[in-house]
């Protein structure tokens, strides 16, 4: 695959959407966009909430599946991997939360700039989907209500 790449500010941060699904339908990998989506467009979001200005986005491929790619200024990723175990932590805590979630793995460049999301789309064993899963429910418990 090529890489695509796609410029995004807060005036047009829904493009992401569009490419996720594009590249996911391009890959043939429509069961996972939902997944990919969410985790993404959180980082982009926590891109533009930590760096206020432009975020390159592009996708490519890793020996396990497909990856993300997010470039901003240097610095902007610094704080992701430690953000988000409590929605106390910071104002972009709940989007560095969704993205470690659901992704794969992810990498941070030494100065901070970029943060690569990725997706082994060979699956996940069922321990960790349960676990995720877990996380999840936990995470979005005190959101539920009873009727």
């Amino acid at each position: 695959m090529e890489k695509a790449m796609i410029q995004l500010d807060s005036a047009n941060v829904a493009m992401v959407d569009g490419f996720v699904e594009a590249v996911c339908g391009e890959q043939h990998l429509d069961n996972y966009y939902a997944t990919i989506a969410v985790a993404v467009t959180n980082a982009v979001q926590y891109a533009l909430a930590k760096d206020g200005g432009k975020v390159a986005l592009s996708c490519g491929h890793y020996d396990k599946g497909i990856s993300f790619s997010l470039s901003c200024t240097e610095g902007t990723f610094d704080t992701f991997l430690a953000e988000g175990t409590t929605l106390t932590d910071s104002p972009t805590s709940e989007m560095s939360f969704l993205t470690k979630t659901l992704a794969d793995d992810l990498l941070v460049a030494i100065d901070g700039s970029t943060l690569q999301v990725r997706f082994a789309v060979q699956g996940i064993a069922p321990r960790e989907c349960a676990a995720r899963i877990a996380v999840l429910e936990k995470f979005y418990q005190p959101a539920l209500v009873e009727a």
